[in-house]
């Protein structure tokens, strides 16, 4: 989950910023075909990203887990943030400039704490999204070892004698770590979301 999150924001901070300042051609067009994935379902890609992961000799390796869950949340991410990114006055860069920043000091120093609500939000859903995944943990991973709990706790159904203790107690510490992430950053999620889903 930590992994989808270092992913999804790695990735998505620098599109955003280029979709929202930079102006290059088919920039809209770009922009609106990262939300175009979320047309095709992600258990479609599943067979063709096994392939892609075997090839790479990443099969039984959490990395490629990240890499897949990392995929799916980042074209969302992507979205929210250039839409914040647009709200925020751009004469603010301007000034900066004018004094002699650079581009990329004018990121780190001004653009990126700007940004803290919507990096937050964005921070939490793809935890969650990474935590909750199940699918490509059961493609891509084989060894039990490494197994995630979801799939662990729907290991157990398939057992002649089902321990339904066990599983309502791995339940109930499942929930635990989405719970107290999201009422850590409940403040800054409802910022981050509203603000970046309203175009200007």
């Amino acid at each position: 989950a930590f992994g989808t999150v270092i992913f999804s924001l790695s990735v998505s901070i620098f599109c955003a910023y280029a979709f929202s300042r930079l102006k290059f051609k088919l920039r809209k067009a770009i922009s609106y075909a990262t939300l175009f994935t979320y047309i095709v379902p992600t258990s479609f890609l599943a067979i063709p990203f096994f392939i892609l992961m075997m090839n790479y000799g990443l099969l039984d390796n959490l990395l490629s887990v990240i890499i897949a869950t990392g995929t799916f949340s980042t074209p969302y991410c992507i979205w929210v943030l250039s839409e914040y990114m647009s709200s925020i006055p751009i004469e603010i860069e301007e000034a900066a400039m004018t004094d002699g920043a650079g581009r990329f000091r004018i990121f780190i120093s001004i653009v990126l704490p700007l940004l803290t609500p919507a990096l937050i939000a964005m921070g939490t859903y793809a935890f969650i999204y990474g935590w909750n995944e199940y699918l490509y943990v059961f493609i891509l991973i084989s060894k039990t070892q490494r197994w995630t709990i979801p799939l662990s706790i729907g290991a157990m159904l398939t057992s002649d004698d089902v321990p339904w203790g066990i599983m309502m107690a791995m339940s109930t510490i499942y929930s635990i770590p989405p719970v107290i992430f999201y009422y850590l950053f409940k403040r800054y999620m409802i910022a981050g979301l509203v603000r970046g889903a309203v175009k200007r």
